[in-house]
This record gives C-alpha cells, structure tokens and sequence, in this order.
C-alpha cells in the first residue's frame, strides 16, 4: 500500500502530496487499461497521456503493464515533484527518512 507524504514547494507555497510504495490505484485501474486516470486526477496531464500510448502499445500484455506501473509510478512521481522543486514538509521524521531511502536521495 503507498504512503502518503506532504511536499511543499518552497517558491509558490503549494503543497502536494507525493506517494512512496505500490500503488494499487495504478494496478486495479491498469487492469482495465485505464491507468492513465490516475496522472490526470494527480494533475499530470502529460504524463497521462504518456501513460494512455504506452497501455495502448502494451494491450495484449495488461497484467503486466499494470503490475510494472504500480510498482514504479508513485516513485516515477514523487521523484518528478521533487525536479519541480517540492520538498518533504511531512512533521513524521521516520517517513521522510524512508521515503529519502526508497527514492534514493542522499540525507
């Protein structure tokens, strides 16, 4: 199950939530190739329709396109949202340090 994390960004003010972990939104959806709702409710309109070519591309293999995306897109995202210049403004200090590890940023 993915965690939810707060990220703030320091130059608009606007907080996100970036996600660490599986996400089974990404998986249930992506069985019935509609995975791509999930970047365009976050508000990522082109990684949605990144998302749409590649389960378009992938149509006989489903099951696996969708277990390949959820295991990767919430770390794909928070990960993008960390480039925009979002950081972890979450008080629990134990999650943050997990989600440094899991995304693979130096302390």
């Amino acid at each position: 199950m993915a965690t939810q994390i707060k990220m703030t960004n320091d130059k608009t003010g606007i907080t996100k939530d970036g996600y660490i972990g599986f996400s089974y939104s990404y998986f249930f959806l992506g069985i019935f190739n509609m995975g791509w709702l999930v970047p365009l409710y976050r508000g990522e309109l082109i990684l949605s329709l990144v998302c749409l070519v590649i389960h378009i591309l992938t149509l006989p293999f489903w099951v696996i396109t969708s277990v390949v995306f959820g295991i990767f897109f919430n770390k794909f995202y928070t990960l993008k949202l960390i480039e925009e210049g979002y950081r972890f403004s979450d008080s629990d200090t134990e999650l943050v340090s997990r989600a440094k590890t899991v995304l693979g940023i130096k302390q």
